[in-house]
């Protein structure tokens, strides 16, 4: 089974935060929240995040 996470906690872990929150009490796959990153404005606070966005996401 996928590891699901909330919102929050995906966005504090990869650097990355999606500008507007309306989903943050559902838990998302890995692979929902790299979706939600395509598909919205985003901020990516760390470089560690940077990288991941380049690495992954694209």
């Amino acid at each position: 089974m996928a590891n699901k996470k909330q919102l929050i906690e995906w966005e504090s872990e990869k650097g990355i935060e999606l500008r507007k929150r309306k989903w943050k009490n559902n838990e998302y796959t890995e692979r929902q929240f790299k979706n939600l990153l395509r598909k919205n404005y985003i901020i990516i606070k760390t470089e560690k995040g940077l990288n991941y966005y380049q690495e992954e996401v694209k």
